[in-house]
């Protein structure tokens, strides 16, 4: 099934529902009435209907009122805040979304109607309660998303331009929304990564700037080269060739150190952005300086 074929399956699916909605709408509006009617009748006392009937009259008409409130509402918001979302969640979690707005909005109904029948504040505020905390736990992802979307908003860790890195992901910030922040990657036109908000406050997350990339690599040795420090001035002459246009104080790094593996050559250096095909080119020259004591 192409796009088009699901757009206007989507489309029949919404017309579908807006008619039922505006049918549920007329059958209470007509119910209201009626009941409505046989109340103010019984206030003006033209009928004189007994306490315990007038009672229930009472509270049907309130829920009556109540359910048609949440039917307008749901008929009036609802498709906008799932046009709302498009770009912000998936599909799945939309529809999730959406049921539980559905939800919350019934709850609140029947917890104005549990009040017009007698139900104590008490009991209210802990049903209210039992149900608020199982919505929570139900989207608690989706909270913790926007609760530190609101940081990176505030805060700014990073903005739209910079260069990022978590994890093993690295690329352009492109868009930072409610629920997830869109990376374009610096290598693959047109491809793009999606990560949750909450994962970039959860991870080590290395923000490089808008106008630089830090690329790293290691060069691992046989043996400790003669004349190291000469080696190093060299590499990093080689570095400062291409890396002409950088600022001084993103300065490179080229140093000889060791691990449970042996020598190697730390190199650390900044490229501009879109000039990542100079890291080779860096790499390849290192490589030529090292070549008597490069491990195999």
């Amino acid at each position: 099934m192409n796009s088009n074929e699901k757009n206007n399956e989507e489309n029949q699916n919404n017309t579908l529902k807006q008619t039922g909605v505006s049918k549920r709408i007329t059958l209470l509006l007509f119910l209201t009435l009626v009941v409505g009617g046989v109340y103010g009748i019984n206030k003006l006392g033209y009928v004189t209907v007994p306490d315990v009937l007038f009672r229930m009259i009472d509270i049907f008409l309130v829920s009556i009122l109540t359910i048609l409130a949440i039917t307008i509402i749901l008929r009036t918001t609802l498709h906008r805040i799932f046009n709302y979302l498009e770009t912000e969640v998936e599909i799945e979690e939309r529809i999730f979304l959406a049921k539980v707005y559905t939800i919350f909005l019934y709850v609140m109904g029947i917890a104005i109607i549990l009040w017009k029948v007698g139900v104590s504040l008490t009991s209210l505020t802990l049903f209210l309660g039992l149900v608020t905390s199982a919505i929570a736990f139900g989207i608690r992802d989706v909270i913790l998303s926007a609760v530190a979307w609101l940081i990176i908003i505030n805060k700014k860790p990073f903005r739209i331009g910079d260069v990022i890195r978590v994890g093993d992901d690295i690329g352009q910030v492109t868009r930072i929304g409610t629920f997830f922040s869109t990376l374009e990657p610096l290598r693959g036109a047109g491809q793009f990564i999606k990560i949750p908000n909450r994962i970039l406050l959860e991870k080590n997350m290395i923000n490089m700037g808008q106008k630089r990339v830090v690329h790293k690599a290691k060069i691992m040795l046989a043996k400790v080269p003669k004349q190291s420090g000469q080696r190093m001035k060299k590499i990093l002459a080689v570095i400062k060739k291409y890396t002409q246009d950088i600022e001084e104080k993103d300065r490179a790094i080229a140093v000889i150190e060791s691990d449970q593996n042996g020598w190697y050559v730390w190199l650390s250096f900044p490229l501009p952005l879109g000039e990542e095909e100079k890291r080779s080119l860096i790499l390849a020259e290192a490589y030529e300086i090292l070549k008597d004591c490069v491990k195999k």
